[in-house]
């Protein structure tokens, strides 16, 4: 269990978040692995919203939203394979 606090514009809020995991019960490293999941998940629902406009999107009959969020997913990753080519295209 992890209890998660959050002070904004002088309201704190607090969330109880439970986990599973066959991790050993080791306090930080349970919590670096939190945090670099909820990382990986933020960037990448961050990088459809803005780029991808997937918050304000109406498609929304029959397989149309899950086939658009499947092209959207492969445009991101093709797109961070080709960025990280080129950077070390430019290193080397």
């Amino acid at each position: 269990m992890v209890i998660r606090t959050r002070d904004l514009w002088n309201k704190t809020t607090r969330e109880v978040m439970f986990y599973l995991t066959s991790l050993p019960p080791h306090a930080q490293k349970l919590g670096k692995a939190i945090r670099k999941h909820w990382s990986i998940e933020n960037q990448l629902h961050w990088v459809l919203d803005v780029t991808f406009g997937e918050d304000g999107s109406r498609i929304g009959t029959g397989h149309t939203p899950q086939n658009m969020a499947l092209l959207k997913r492969a445009r991101v990753s093709i797109y961070s394979i080709l960025k990280q080519a080129i950077n070390v295209a430019l290193v080397n």
